[in-house]
């Protein structure tokens, strides 16, 4: 069993282990540390570094949703302080700036060296989504820009829209119903099983796993178009459910989902041939369009980044009342 140990330091809010963490677990944080130790004390590490940096003193790995700009700018901080012990010999002691790094001492053998065991923060994180903090986005007003990139069938490998993912994606949680192999988000999904993905699911059913308002951006890139949905179920031995997965109101019960799952505040990144974002203007605003051109007969790639502003319960009030004024209104939708 893993033991993560979580804590703060100026105001970071961290999480450690005593081993490097998994592929899986990277993709819950959005900064990367190693620990090292002294070369005589394997127990207790004395500073953090940038990731990578620790070969032949590795300790262990911090991970933290901001960086540690000491690092970040000195390349290391040192955690601990070298003092005589009980025994006047030369051992490593926590470092009185650093907040509670004598959590990192092994279970035992911290223990062992303390009376009081009621400051031990040693924890099993069962779930790490759990330390990912809302984040809410605000509006502003709409921009456009137009830009030249080769094309790639992989949309968020288009350099520009790379460029775009990391100036919007501030904080909170993060999902891709339609991931491939990208990694920007905290829990990814694509159908086929070749990608290293959290989930092998119909988008449509990876986005009912998400309670209402639990989710602050999701990226939806999917296939733009009939035939891309037909090509990529066939290709890996799925049919379009009777094409099912190629009609308008599939694709309209995808939005509706996000809507749904999104918080006030949360962000869609949608990609496509067209800027229409989540189709719902009564509930989201359009802050970016960027048009990727990518020459000769090539569609562009058309990214929109779109703040949803209210809760569906309000429109659905409104719309139920366009419903009960007006006996010509036969459907009830958002969309």
């Amino acid at each position: 069993m893993e033991l993560y140990i979580q804590f703060e330091f100026e105001s970071i809010k961290m999480v450690a282990k005593q081993t490097s963490f998994t592929k899986l677990e990277r993709l819950y944080g959005f900064y990367f540390y190693d620990l090292t130790h002294p070369e005589d004390d394997e127990h207790f590490p004395d500073a953090i570094v940038k990731e990578g940096a620790a070969h032949f003193n590795y300790w262990g790995s911090i991970m933290t949703d901001r960086p540690i700009e000491q690092v970040e700018h000195l390349g290391q901080y040192y955690i601990a302080d070298w003092a005589l012990n009980l025994d006047d010999e030369e051992a490593p002691a926590p470092n009185e700036d650093f907040v509670n790094c004598t959590q990192f001492y092994t279970y035992d053998f911290y223990v062992s060296g303390v009376e009081n065991e009621e400051n031990i923060k040693f924890h099993r994180v069962d779930n790490l989504l759990d330390l990912i903090e809302p984040y809410e986005y605000s509006t502003q007003e709409l921009t456009m820009d137009r830009t030249w990139n080769m094309p790639n069938k992989n949309t968020f490998e288009i350099h520009s829209i790379k460029d775009l993912l990391k100036e919007e994606l501030t904080g909170g949680l993060i999902i891709d119903p339609f991931a491939n192999n990208n990694s920007f988000a905290h829990m990814t999904n694509d159908l086929n099983t070749k990608y290293e993905t959290d989930f092998h699911m119909d988008a449509l059913e990876f986005l009912k796993l998400f309670a209402d308002e639990s989710v602050d951006v999701v990226l939806f890139d999917p296939p733009y178009s009939p035939r891309q949905v037909k090509e990529a179920y066939e290709s890996i031995g799925l049919d379009t459910q009777g094409g099912r997965l190629t009609r308008a109101s599939y694709w309209s019960n995808l939005k509706k989902e996000i809507t749904r799952i999104l918080r006030v505040g949360g962000k869609a990144i949608s990609c496509g041939w067209n800027s229409g974002g989540m189709n719902n203007k009564d509930v989201f605003h359009i802050n970016r369009i960027r048009l990727v051109a990518h020459g000769g007969n090539h569609n562009d790639t058309i990214a929109t980044v779109s703040v949803k502003t209210k809760r569906i319960e309000n429109i659905y009030v409104v719309e139920q009342a366009k419903v009960k004024n007006n006996q010509d209104y036969k459907q009830l939708s958002l969309w």
